[in-house]
């Protein structure tokens, strides 16, 4: 499927370039873990702050989980940094003000050197703890398409250590 996605990226003009080596960046810890408590079938929201290039805008393809397992993506958005105060994790849905003004992440415009909070709404989907090694973010810079995977691990289980 990943294969198809960058066939059509060329096929349509635009390059693409792999993991981890694209212009936006991701903020925080370069590796942090995240367990929240979840019974099977909750839905929790867990986010990430990232940062559009200085200079450039940055456009949204798609967000996906990476190694998921016993999880499902319902929802992947962006949303503004209010107060210096990002969603990190949050039970559905969260209160915060920043929650509603989110909008899609596929097809988001982030303009260049602004610095947003990626919201992914998670469901655990199984009896067995529902896990992803991080969340994939493919997106377009001057034509040219990246991926960059988060920097952090999602849990989400009966109880967490």
């Amino acid at each position: 499927m990943a294969a198809v996605a960058a066939v059509l990226l060329v096929l349509s003009g635009c390059s693409v370039n792999g993991s981890g080596e694209g212009p936006l960046e991701y903020e925080g810890p370069e590796h942090n873990a995240v367990c929240v408590p979840a019974v099977p079938g909750t839905s929790m929201v867990v986010g990430e702050t990232i940062v559009a290039p200085d200079g450039f805008e940055a456009t949204v393809i798609d967000v996906t989980l990476v190694d998921a397992r016993n999880l499902k993506l319902t929802e992947a958005s962006i949303a503004p940094i209010i107060n210096q105060s990002a969603i990190g994790t949050s039970a559905y849905p969260p209160t915060e003000e920043a929650w509603t003004l989110r909008r899609d992440a596929a097809g988001a415009t982030l303009p260049e050197d602004t610095t947003s909070n990626l919201l992914v709404v998670l469901e655990r989907t199984g009896d067995m703890s529902g896990t992803a090694s991080s969340v994939q973010i493919r997106y377009t810079v001057g034509g040219t398409a990246y991926v960059e995977h988060g920097t952090t691990s999602i849990e989400l289980a009966e109880a967490c250590d």
